[in-house]
């Protein structure tokens, strides 16, 4: 109403004038609009996201879980697997010193009889050494002697050949 009583090119300004501030109100309800739209969409993405890093945080911890139980179930072969190989190692030392010992007995059964064929060996050199003995001339024996070597004759005159003979001269 105070419109129709100004100039026309006055009225043309304050309608600009309205215009934009109508202009500007729209744009505003807009902006509020599409802010409250990209807010909303923040949040739902926030949202979305909060909920993705739980479902990783339980999935992690589920496999954390299973390693674990996995985990154990190796640390446990590997127990049993420890266990089996200390066993046997402990069966393979045994066998190994049985070897021992009967290689030691075998050796000790060795020399036992290497010493019993010494000590044969040995016997029988004192025994002839005492017999050849019996033939040596002593002081006991020595009338004795002198008496056979001046009793026998020897002859010392011959010769020996290449084969070991003895020619005599007659």
């Amino acid at each position: 109403m105070l419109l129709c009583r100004l100039p026309y090119s006055c009225r043309a300004l304050v309608n600009s004038v309205i215009e934009r501030q109508y202009s500007v109100r729209v744009s505003r309800y807009k902006l509020d609009a599409y802010n409250a739209k990209v807010s909303e969409s923040v949040k739902q993405f926030k949202e979305e996201r909060r909920q993705e890093q739980r479902k990783m945080q339980r999935e992690l911890f589920a496999k954390r879980c299973m390693d674990r139980k996995e985990r154990a179930k190796i640390l446990e072969a590997n127990q049993l697997e420890n266990e089996k190989t200390t066993l046997l190692r402990e069966e393979q030392l045994k066998k190994q010193e049985v070897a021992r010992d009967a290689k030691r007995r075998r050796g000790d059964q060795v020399r036992t009889a290497i010493r019993e064929e010494e000590l044969k060996e040995q016997l029988k050199i004192i025994k002839d050494e005492i017999e050849s003995s019996r033939n040596f001339i002593t002081r006991d024996t020595l009338d004795k002697r002198i008496e056979e070597a001046l009793n026998t004759t020897t002859n010392v005159e011959f010769a020996i050949t290449v084969t070991g003979e003895k020619i005599f001269d007659e």
